[in-house]
């Protein structure tokens, strides 16, 4: 597996239920048009008290330790610092980062997710998108004071938020009327109504301020085609908006203006390759270029260079490239958890931050569980098995190295779903005895660190499947639907989901590609269950290479608890050796013609010819004179 997550890189880098509280809903002062529209003048309402100022633990230090850079470029990445949302301990904190002198250190330590940090123009304050309260909503953090204060309090979902470059105004995605828009808020006085700059039937996502102030730049979707488009501030209604990218099947995402605003970079994902495209705004009838692998461009406060997220199906990234030729400046260094948000910002990261005793005052939380120790190489004497209680399944067991985990995870996801889904396997343990579909014959489940989840939620709608390509491999994120759609659970599909049901409408292009993309977006709220199992040490596994013809070599309801073992490590822990010994088929003798020997041989006869009767000449009657 070490060797196909190496060379996949390598192919890579080569192209909660809680209280519902108050809510106020964005106005749009114009009606929603066919395309994106947006407000002109700032709409009041009766203001509504603040919520009070919360002060946050500060920031302790954890593993890994200073990343170490290539001795060519000491002083390219001295530039400002990180702000990172990484997934830990089942929850999704902000960590700070310098490459040079600061290693990942935690800000937050909440119980909550934190997700899709901003630092401010001056890099003093954070603002991200987090579940204080059940839903999501936009706070800022001072990093100067550890002083945290809410910006919004809604039941939508607001999340993405982009500075304004004089620090006042913050706009943001916002997930209204089942549909995901772009919203403006003052920093200064968050009682005022935010400001919805597209009211459209389009979906509008991932907006970015360019450093002049005047315009925001966002990706629109219509029809399950993504396009970029720039919004004038200093322009009204439909005038404002121009597009700046063709309508194309490419998945668009995370657009950011460089510092001078001559150059814009966004994300591009086609075929399952992610790919970060540069386009210089002064020539913007000249195609983008591509700058290398990745999404989730982010410009370095000098903008000579550009950070990306660059994932593996199981495994996260930072990579930082040189802007103009695309050289690696940071080389692809792995994450400890998911990553949902980074900037990067200028100056120096407040000290105060980074002081050993302030540290120590912000302990790591509790995890869900305690991952074990690494297996011993030799296996146990009997399978440790154990039954996993009131889960049904044909053998509701696993090994007693995922049990632990497994329950864990499913007591968690039953609270942030609201149903318990892992109540139902399609199968968890399969002992030796039963054999797989063939291509199935080293499968996980074997180990008993395996699950593969219920499927018939994807027939009853509440679950939808992400097709995502790694090279030649297909691998699928799994998103399920939440019980409770009031934004308490869950958050909008980011993606069109795969029709695999599609395979059956008697279209043989369709058939032959093993389904197709869903049309439009499905509405509500739903759970990336892949990245939340992955909180958990649960990875997805890739489909066969058949997968489009051959439904059982889908497995996109598979996963494995692998600890960092291969299958045969994880075979051993069950089984002794020799049944992991596969017999080898004997040839029996058979009976074959003995040969005749030469000299009792019959000749064949040659033919002889039979003598030819010569006919005799009748005789001449001459008649008598």
């Amino acid at each position: 597996m070490v060797i196909l997550l190496t060379i996949n890189l390598t192919m890579l880098l080569g192209t909660a239920i809680p209280l519902l509280r108050s809510r106020s809903t964005p106005t749009a002062v114009q009606p929603p048009l066919g395309s994106p529209t947006g407000a002109s003048a700032t709409v009041t309402r009766s203001p509504s008290p603040a919520a009070p100022a919360v002060t946050l633990p500060v920031v302790t230090a954890t593993p890994p330790a200073p990343i170490s850079l290539p001795v060519e470029h000491p002083s390219a990445l001295a530039q400002g610092f990180f702000i990172l949302s990484l997934t830990e301990n089942g929850y999704a904190h902000l960590y700070a980062y310098q490459p040079q002198s600061l290693p990942l250190s935690r800000l937050t330590n909440h119980p909550w997710d934190e997700i899709t940090p901003s630092l401010s123009p001056d890099g003093s304050r954070v603002a991200f998108s987090a579940r204080q309260n059940g839903y999501w909503d936009l706070f800022t953090l001072d990093l100067a004071s550890g002083i945290t204060t809410r910006l919004t309090d809604t039941g939508d979902c607001d999340a993405y938020p982009t500075w304004s470059p004089d620090g006042l105004w913050l706009a943001y995605e916002t997930y209204t009327q089942n549909n995901t828009q772009i919203a403006v808020i003052s920093v200064e006085d968050p009682s005022q109504a935010p400001i919805l700059l597209t009211a459209g039937a389009a979906r509008s996502h991932s907006p970015a301020w360019s450093s002049q102030g005047r315009q925001i730049v966002f990706v629109a979707s219509t029809g399950g085609q993504d396009s970029l488009w720039i919004a004038d501030l200093d322009k009204q209604d439909n005038h404002r908006f121009a597009r700046v990218t063709r309508p194309g099947l490419a998945s668009l995402d995370h657009p950011a203006f460089s510092p001078d605003g001559k150059q814009l970079a966004w994300a591009s994902t086609s075929g399952g390759t992610s790919t970060v495209l540069i386009l210089d705004t002064e020539e913007p009838n000249t195609p983008p270029r591509t700058l290398g692998s990745g999404d989730w461009p982010i410009w370095s406060p000098e903008g000579d260079l550009v950070a990306a997220r660059i994932s593996l199906p199981n495994q996260v990234f930072l990579a930082v490239y040189q802007g103009e030729t695309g050289n690696l400046v940071l080389p692809p260094q792995p994450l400890p958890g998911s990553l949902l948000g980074l900037d990067w910002k200028g100056g120096q990261f407040p000290l105060a931050l980074a002081d050993p005793i302030l540290q120590a005052r912000n302990a790591t939380p509790a995890p869900f569980w305690n991952a074990p120790g690494a297996s011993s190489v030799e296996p146990p004497e009997s399978p440790a098995l154990v039954s996993l209680g009131d889960v049904t399944a044909p053998h509701p067991a696993l090994s007693d190295g995922a049990d632990d985990s497994f329950q864990a995870m499913r007591q968690q996801l039953a609270v942030e779903i609201g149903w318990d889904f892992l109540a139902n396997l399609e199968n968890a343990f399969i002992p030796l005895t039963s054999p797989l579909p063939p291509g199935l014959g080293e499968d996980w489940l074997y180990t008993g660190r395996g699950i593969a989840v219920n499927t018939l939620p994807l027939t009853a709608g509440w679950m939808a499947v992400v097709r995502e390509d790694y090279g030649s491999q297909t691998y699928w994120r799994l998103y399920l639907k939440t019980r409770y759609q009031d934004g308490s659970q869950g958050a909008p599909l980011p993606k069109a989901p795969w029709d695999l049901n599609s395979r059956y409408s008697g279209d043989p292009q369709i058939y032959e590609q093993g389904g197709a993309l869903t049309p439009t977006l499905p509405p509500g709220y739903w759970l990336d269950f892949t990245e939340y199992a992955s909180r958990f040490g649960w990875e997805r596994v890739p489909s066969l290479h058949n997968w489009r013809t051959y439904y059982p070599g889908i497995r996109f309801h598979e996963y494995a608890l692998r600890h960092n073992q291969d299958w045969q490590s994880a075979m051993l822990e069950m089984y002794p050796p020799e049944a992991l010994i596969t017999p080898t088929s004997v040839r029996f003798p058979v009976k074959t013609p003995t040969p005749v020997p030469t000299w009792i041989r019959t000749r064949t006869p040659t033919p002889t010819p039979l003598p030819t009767i010569t006919p005799t000449r009748r005789p001449t009657w001459t008649p008598e004179p």
